[in-house]
């Protein structure tokens, strides 16, 4: 078969094989003989084969055409049916969507993403979940729709991913503290730190996504680790701990004078967060809106950050 076959002609050779004839294929379809005949004789090419074949007074099917009347009826169905899709009115759609992530970004992401669904798909629920390490088999089930998540904590290759956002980190403290600011390793190293890291399982270390950032958790005096990563501004406000956390997040304390920040002690890569989901979704019509929305929501949250 030659690799420039036009698509168009796939629903006359539907017609062309179930009817032997060019005639009533071109009754069927609304066209002249002339014209189904033309589209033969390109299909004839395509598939370097005859398809249809004079035998006597009738035409028959060639070995290749009876080879190609299953797999052409599915691929017309799928095709009928992506055009439905394409024309699904969103106010219709109902049910829940299920969006695995930190709590962190859920409020970056929520009141945005929730006046536009009920702008656009009023009947629709957004239910967000927490990110753990049960999330990704979640989404294999189809029990997530959506993960939010750091690029490398996720080693699957067969999800499809979609760049969001990157942040960086800092070293925030108290503005109400009269302790100096942990600028260096050893003033830092000499502060107690709040961590905050996905829910892992009880017997898991304090691991995540960068191994700078690992490294120096492993040294310093933790005195509590919390899967909340809004509460660690909350409590750093109020004490002398110290903790490092994105830069994005905390924002809003350095602005209302809560609390300051400096560079972490050493250099610690940005980390990356990505949309994920799985391959079975890619078409669905409110998943496509709904990712399209996510991602322009953060587009214009990584706008704003600069």
């Amino acid at each position: 078969m030659h690799s420039n076959l036009n698509l168009n002609l796939l629903p006359v050779l539907s017609v062309l094989l179930e009817t032997r004839s060019v005639t009533r294929s071109a009754e069927r379809l609304g066209l002249t003989q002339p014209a189904v005949s033309h589209a033969l004789s390109k299909l004839r090419q395509a598939f370097d084969d005859e398809l249809l074949i004079m035998v006597g007074r009738e035409l028959k099917l060639t070995p290749m055409a009876r080879k190609l009347q299953e797999p052409l009826q599915d691929i017309l169905a799928n095709v009928d049916t992506l055009d439905q899709l394409k024309n699904v009115d969103p106010e219709n759609w109902q049910g829940e969507v299920v969006i695995a992530t930190a709590d962190q970004i859920c409020n970056s992401l929520l009141a945005p993403l929730l006046k536009k669904v009920s702008q656009v798909a009023p009947a629709l629920t957004i239910r967000f979940t927490n990110l753990t390490r049960r999330s990704l088999k979640q989404l294999e089930l189809d029990k997530i729709d959506l993960m939010i998540a750091p690029e490398g904590l996720i080693q699957n290759a067969s999800l499809i991913r979609r760049s969001l956002f990157s942040d960086h980190f800092v070293c925030i403290y108290s503005a109400k503290t009269d302790l100096k600011p942990p600028v260096d390793l050893e003033g830092y190293l000499d502060r107690t730190h709040i961590v905050s890291t996905i829910d892992y399982a009880n017997d898991s270390p304090i691991t995540g996504v960068i191994p700078e950032l690992d490294e120096l958790r492993a040294k310093q005096n933790n005195i509590a680790v919390i899967p909340y990563y809004l509460a660690i501004p909350l409590i750093v406000a109020n004490t002398e701990y110290v903790s490092l956390i994105q830069k994005t997040l905390v924002e809003k304390f350095i602005e209302y004078g809560e609390i300051e920040y400096c560079d972490p002690p050493i250099e610690i890569p940005p980390i990356e967060l990505s949309l994920f989901w799985h391959p079975r979704r890619n078409s669905d019509p409110a998943h496509l809106w709904l990712r399209n929305e996510v991602v322009s929501i953060f587009a214009k949250h990584s706008r704003k950050s600069k």
